[in-house]
């Protein structure tokens, strides 16, 4: 099931299971979940496409966060850019959307159709359909440098991820849209500990990411937006 979810604290031994569809049953946990409260819990809304969809990013984020003070919900809609997320908020059929959003959440995901750096204006409309009064981040889904057997391209980054380009474009996105760029293998990499290859973070016979990408993924944005060690989650 690439929706499954793995409690917080998994070790390489269980992810490993994962890669091979052999999820034990005492790995996947039901919950005590407490009770939502809005003016407690930190409401995150992903918006961007199967990056974050398929692998059930949103819910492998509240599994890490414990259940505890974060509710993440995903708001993609599969392969679609940002520019069509903004049609579809401004739409009658978005509409209930957009006032939850308004309403509820406090920290908004974005993540561009492709992979890519989010579109500038179209960021900035969405940003302007939301309000100001959210912090924003954009997530660059790549896992890791080693995955280098791509066949759909969707592993190889489109700017290094140390290099003076990406620190110039995390500079401009932060001080001129007050965008945090959140570039996946610089808080977890997963393929240098565990020898992984692309095929591994897809949904078998299928382009679009499985539940380990979505792992992989929820991990890196709850470590840089909490500030902690991807290594002891």
């Amino acid at each position: 099931d690439p929706h499954a979810k793995i409690t917080r604290g998994e070790t390489a031994a269980v992810i490993e299971r994962f890669i091979k569809n052999a999820v034990p049953e005492d790995s996947i946990v039901i919950p005590n979940i407490p009770e939502y409260d809005p003016d407690i819990y930190i409401d995150i809304a992903f918006i961007g496409n199967s990056f974050t969809l398929t692998g059930g990013t949103a819910s492998h984020l509240d599994a890490i966060a414990g259940y505890e003070l974060v509710n993440a919900r995903d708001y993609s809609k599969t392969l679609a850019s940002l520019n069509s997320h903004y049609k579809w908020f401004t739409s009658e059929s978005g509409k209930e959307d957009l006032e939850e959003i308004r309403e509820k959440v406090d920290i908004i995901v974005f993540q561009e159709f492709g992979g890519y750096f989010p579109d500038v204006n179209d960021s900035a409309a969405l940003m302007a359909l939301f309000g100001a009064d959210k912090e924003y981040y954009a997530i660059l889904p790549f896992i890791g440098p080693n995955c280098n057997d791509s066949s759909s391209g969707i592993f190889t980054p489109n700017v290094g991820s140390n290099n003076e380009a990406f620190a110039n474009e995390k500079k401009y996105y932060r001080e001129e849209l007050g965008i945090e760029l959140i570039y996946i293998s610089n808080v977890v990499d997963f393929d240098i500990s565990l020898g992984l290859k692309e095929s591994d973070y897809l949904i078998v016979n299928d382009f679009h990411p499985n539940s380990l990408f979505g792992y992989a993924m929820a991990l890196g944005v709850y470590c840089y937006i909490f500030d902690e060690p991807a290594s002891e989650q």
